[in-house]
């Protein structure tokens, strides 16, 4: 099995019951994304994925987790002008998976 690489979304609007899952993937961008959601625990599942690019996402209100990430093979998480406030957590992380795999630029 391959991963999944290099995909670009931008201009997206996705009304959905439960967020994107990104797993097992490398070099995902996702620009001008939003992200309208029945369950929101997490908006984006991230496991064990690199060299991600989110750049102005946008989801409900009130969202549990903006973010899961999991597995210590993700990595190079990049965020940028994204209002992460509007989850209750920024990020979660498990399965060896640490803060130091995500940056966030405002």
């Amino acid at each position: 099995e391959m991963s999944i690489r290099d995909i670009n979304l931008k201009n997206v609007f996705v009304r959905s019951a439960k967020g994107a899952d990104i797993i097992e993937a490398n070099g995902i961008s996702l620009q001008n994304v939003s992200l309208q959601c029945a369950s929101t625990a997490p908006l984006i599942h991230i496991e064990n994925s690199g060299g991600l690019s989110f750049e102005t996402i946008t989801g409900n209100p009130s969202t549990e987790a903006f973010f899961s990430i999991n597995g210590s093979r993700s990595g190079n998480i990049k965020v940028q002008n994204t209002n992460l406030s509007i989850a209750k957590s920024k990020a979660i992380f498990n399965y060896g998976a640490n803060a130091s795999m995500l940056t966030t630029i405002n």
